[in-house]
């Protein structure tokens, strides 16, 4: 859980770079269930004008080939208003890191790698939805064995999240963050009275690939590694020996 204060400041921030000049978040009609009008909240009720945006320190632009000359901040961290947001929401973004240092280590060091590489201080893509509804879908983005963490923020009540493949309904209220394969795993989100912001954090397959070229263990290759053990975290972390060896997920 991120504490209120922490959840209150995330969004607070998104809501100054929603309504600021050239807003950050995405209007367009992409055909994307992200995008479908229908799934958002009335915008006449919120204080954030419902939409989604990508906001990545490397980023490929469309038809470019996934070399390193190619990498660059997605358009929107070209703008003052990306740059608060990255700025605004530092805490929140190291929370989620610590707790991928924890689930998933091998991930997180590789993470690092990246960060190493690109001089910057994060290369992990936060994709903000503002949403009243999220269709069961797969999140092809980070790959199939990779991590997500999505993070919830907002001024609402009883929120669900759904995973049929567990037949399990999780709370999904502000402060909570849940990480699991998201594309292994089919997933949607209830509707809910009040505004939410989703920021969902992966791995970008394409970005790691490239500049860890060199690696002999590359996780981004992605056949490399899969979900963490028991014994694994176990023997990672210090805790002594796993009493079940069984896979977390």
């Amino acid at each position: 859980m991120i504490g209120p204060d922490i959840s209150r400041s995330v969004f607070e921030a998104t809501k100054r770079a929603a309504v600021a000049p050239n807003s950050i978040f995405n209007g367009k009609k992409t055909g994307n269930w992200r995008d479908d009008r229908s799934t958002y909240a009335d915008p006449s009720k919120c204080t954030i004008p419902p939409g989604n945006a990508n906001i990545s320190v490397g980023w490929y632009a469309r038809g470019q080939a996934a070399k390193k000359e190619h990498l660059m901040p997605s358009s929107i961290l070209r703008q003052e208003s990306g740059i608060a947001f990255l700025q605004e929401t530092h805490v929140a973004a190291g929370i989620v890191g610590a707790m991928l240092s924890i689930i998933h280590p091998e991930v997180y060091e590789a993470h690092l790698l990246v960060l190493l590489e690109m001089h910057w201080m994060r290369n992990c893509l936060a994709d903000p939805e503002f949403t009243k509804a999220t269709e069961f879908h797969r999140d092809n983005k980070g790959g199939g064995m990779l991590p997500d963490v999505l993070s919830m923020y907002g001024s609402y009540q009883r929120g669900r999240l759904e995973i049929p493949l567990l037949g399990a309904r999780f709370v999904y209220n502000p402060g909570t963050n849940i990480v699991f394969p998201g594309y292994m795993m089919e997933h949607g989100a209830s509707k809910m009275d009040g505004e939410r912001v989703c920021i969902a954090s992966f791995l970008r397959l394409n970005v790691g690939a490239s500049l860890l070229d060199d690696e002999e263990m590359n996780p981004y290759r992605e056949a490399d590694l899969g979900p963490a053990s028991a014994d694994y975290l176990s023997k990672k972390h210090n805790w002594g020996d796993a009493k079940e060896r069984v896979d977390i997920w």
